[in-house]
């Protein structure tokens, strides 16, 4: 059984002693050398705790990956092969999201800054917009994304006076950070890992139909969110980045059907499902030691409701 101690406790405090007050993610050394480090670390622990819930066969698949956090500012993760070996590569683009948008949320539901998470939101909307023109265009993604302490220096943001020092104080936001960033994280890598581990990178080929592909990636979730809540990581937690991703993708349902990729809200609804089940049979007492409380079901149940509307 893993203990209860968050993967990231200790090293999210690495980034908050020694980090890098600057303006914008990518301008920053010391957060880069921190987000690669802590990142590593995560992997190791959980990929370490997951091998422990795994067959034989699917534990020794895991050993086999090769794990790359790549310098791209580039917000993705993807499983491939190259010859026989078996590679995840994450890009510190994607990871600097993720902990930025976890940072906001806390900021504006723990420390009150009011419309602090919905502004950082928005900015890095438009910073990934751009620098996905540029990929598009074969050059490479350079726009400067800002941090949440950036804005918390702009007088007219709804940021503006947060300083990292009272997050430091806050006992309660140092600790739904550490389980947004590890919900977020666990879940992400264990998708990859996932695809691995279920044959799909065996068997991809670029004759695959979009729907096709759709079935793998949600198997893939599926998986995912069962192997982090048996390691005590709920994904529920790593919330700021599932409301990012999908209210910046919509709910298009036409477009979903030429996407190799299912809706997000469609993704965030099974994965809802996927902790309600476990709760009803049982599993997540015997995970967590405790059955969700009326309150939680309640909320989870209001939660896949909206996003059965949003569909």
């Amino acid at each position: 059984m893993v203990n209860s101690l968050n993967i990231l406790t200790l090293t999210i405090l690495l980034f908050y002693s020694a980090g890098s007050l600057s303006e914008t993610l990518n301008s920053s050394s010391d957060y880069r050398r921190w987000l690669k480090s802590s990142s590593e670390t995560v992997i190791q622990n959980s990929t370490r705790f997951l091998s422990d819930t795994l067959s034989r066969r699917d534990s020794r698949v895991v050993k086999d990956i090769d794990f790359r956090i790549s310098r791209s500012w580039n917000v993705n993760a993807f499983a491939y092969k190259s010859g026989s070996k078996r590679k995840v590569r994450i890009d510190m683009g994607y990871l600097a999201v993720l902990e930025q948008l976890s940072l906001a949320w806390v900021v504006e539901n723990e420390l009150g800054y009011d419309g602090c998470y919905s502004e950082y939101s928005t900015r890095l909307v438009e910073a990934i917009n751009r620098n996905t023109t540029a990929v598009s265009k074969g050059k490479s993604a350079t726009d400067r994304m800002q941090t949440v302490w950036g804005l918390g220096q702009e007088k007219k943001s709804n940021c503006y006076g947060v300083t990292r020092s009272e997050f430091q104080r806050s006992l309660d936001a140092d600790d739904v950070y550490a389980r947004s960033m590890e919900g977020a994280m666990v879940f992400m890598l264990f998708h990859e890992i996932a695809h691995h581990v279920l044959g799909h990178v065996d068997m991809y080929n670029d004759s695959m139909t979009h729907a096709q592909n759709r079935k793998l990636e949600t198997e893939a979730d599926i998986w995912s969110y069962s192997k982090s809540l048996s390691i005590r990581v709920n994904p529920i937690a790593g919330l700021p980045s599932w409301v990012f991703f999908s209210s910046v993708e919509g709910n298009d349902l036409e477009g979903e059907l030429v996407s190799t990729h299912p809706l997000n809200v469609r993704r965030f609804k099974n994965m809802l499902e996927v902790v309600m089940k476990s709760n009803k049979s049982g599993e997540y007492e015997q995970t967590f030691g405790r059955r969700l409380d009326n309150s939680s079901i309640e909320e989870i149940a209001r939660m896949i409701e909206e996003a059965e509307d949003m569909l």
